[in-house]
């Protein structure tokens, strides 16, 4: 195809596309018609009955109110209530009785090969080492240490497991960020 016929259909594609949306927009904003008195198309007669069945359409106006103030969808369905409301029983609400709230903190561990140290503060600042299996002389009483790891002690008080955690220190606004603790410095 050389470049003029291309040009051509080009146009006439473009005029086609434009008249064809002129169309719509005038056909858009034109008056609606009344619908003509329609004639069921299940009992339409045949030759002579059906003109006179025109004829008798043609005098008597369709109420086309009664079918929009019908639903526009099905009722809904009647569900039958049963006659005595059933018993339910109400199971009795167990809970678990709630952790015991620990005022401690986890200071630091030591982990060697054959033992396991916690060292432990309560809130008025008294201090306490402890290994697994020994039982913990802080308020409230009645606590043993469980299991310690490296960043975490699990604590058993009255059968229930309690942990407290190693808080991570904050830096100091002495130290260099560049300067990675417990690491030898370059020479």
């Amino acid at each position: 195809m050389n470049v003029k016929l291309q040009h051509r259909l080009l146009q006439s594609f473009s005029a086609g596309l434009i008249a064809g949306t002129l169309w719509a927009a005038v056909w858009a904003f034109l008056p609606l018609n009344e619908p003509e008195q329609a004639i069921p198309l299940d009992t339409t007669p045949t030759g002579a009955a059906a003109v006179a069945q025109t004829n008798d359409q043609a005098q008597s106006p369709v109420d086309l109110a009664l079918a929009i103030q019908k639903p526009l969808y099905d009722p809904p369905k009647v569900v039958a209530k049963p006659s005595a409301p059933a018993r339910v029983v109400q199971k009795p609400v167990v809970r678990p009785p709630a952790k015991p709230k620990l005022d401690w903190t986890l200071i630091g561990t030591i982990i060697e090969p054959n033992k396991r140290v916690a060292i432990i503060s309560d809130a008025s600042g008294k201090t306490v080492i402890r290994s697994e299996g020994e039982a913990v002389a802080l308020s409230p009483t009645g606590a043993r240490v469980a299991s310690i790891a490296s960043n975490k002690v699990t604590l058993e008080i009255d059968g229930q497991q309690a942990s407290l955690k190693l808080r991570k220190a904050s830096p100091t606004s002495d130290s260099d960020s560049d300067e990675r603790p417990n690491r030898r410095r370059n020479r």
